[in-house]
């Protein structure tokens, strides 16, 4: 159950964290990430370094910051700061998804290889009454987008 807090949102309190609902976007059909990730100078190697561990992990992982906090030294505020510059940067995008009674039901991220453009923009997810499908709404006018959702979709 999603919690409103100071304009964020949280998942549950048994958890201090934010989980993040990874959907890779990669560009190439191989395993191997796009180099020019280690070549933009707007990202820190913090950001760097995120993005590369969430792009390596698989499709449709629900991670826990405290994982990411896990991996190094680095504490909440400072993993947060990074997800939010990959955000700021378009390798990152977040969404809410709502159900068929527009109630929120859980926040996504999907992280990319390259920055995402303005097409790509999804504005907010929502579920279909019976669960099959979500709906995407884009931030380009009137656009739509339909797919069928795999049970690990949400």
């Amino acid at each position: 159950m999603l919690g409103k807090t100071k304009g964020k949102f949280k998942i549950n309190n048994e958890e201090k964290c934010m989980k993040i609902s990874i959907t890779r976007c990669l560009n190439s059909n191989d395993k191997s990430i796009y180099d020019n990730i280690y070549k933009d100078k707007r990202l820190d190697f913090k950001s760097k370094a995120i993005l590369t561990y969430m792009l390596s992990e698989p499709i449709n992982l629900k991670l826990p910051l405290s994982e990411l906090m896990n991996l190094g030294i680095d504490g909440e505020s400072s993993i947060r700061s990074g997800i939010n510059l990959l955000i700021e940067t378009r390798y990152c995008q977040r969404y809410k998804v709502y159900d068929h009674k527009n109630r929120i039901i859980c926040g996504k991220t999907i992280v990319y290889e390259m920055p995402y453009t303005d097409d790509e923009k999804i504005k907010r997810a929502k579920l279909s009454a019976d669960g099959s499908q979500i709906t995407y709404y884009l931030y380009n006018g009137n656009s739509k987008i339909d797919f069928v959702k795999s049970s690990n979709d949400i």
